[in-house]
């Protein structure tokens, strides 16, 4: 009689188990601070400098600005790999302080801003457009990465 019931404990665990793995299985890194260079893209000296500078810049505005950098999309689109991995780092509620993320996947061609809600109002879509087109993807098409070096100034 005992063995009817731990096999729906069983299962129950193993579709919790499931539904945890996606996170896990595009191996979203932990938030260790406001660049995620994933990619190596950046070279740690500038990477360095950015840091101080985006956090400067949060500082300022009260608007926290990251950078990600991944070459492992997974099967996702790049929207749905922003807000989960935003999600992943607790930054994509309601009430979270306003958030901008900025994610670009060499591999796979693709630049985009992933924005939580309290920041949508603050970095309108005008904005976001025009930082891409003129210091971003001149840069990012040719792989030339000193892009950063130019896209705290443009905030």
């Amino acid at each position: 009689m005992m063995k009817l019931f731990a096999l729906p404990t069983v299962f129950l665990s193993l579709l919790v188990l499931f539904l945890a793995l996606p996170n896990q299985a595009l191996g979203f890194p932990n938030y260790s601070g406001v660049i995620s260079d994933d990619a190596r893209i950046i070279e740690p000296n500038d990477e360095a400098i950015m840091g101080l500078r985006l956090l400067d810049y949060e500082g300022l505005t009260n608007l926290r600005f990251l950078v990600h950098t991944t070459n492992d999309l997974g099967t996702q689109k790049i929207e749905d790999y922003g807000r989960e991995l935003l999600a992943h780092w607790h930054m994509n509620g309601d009430k979270d302080p306003a958030t901008i993320l900025l994610i670009l996947s060499p591999s796979a061609g693709k630049v985009r801003w992933q924005l939580n809600p309290a920041a949508k109002p603050i970095f309108p879509v005008e904005q976001q457009d025009r930082i891409l087109k003129e210091v971003m993807l001149q840069y990012f098409s040719k792989a030339d990465f000193s892009w950063h070096q130019r896209l705290v100034s443009a905030l």
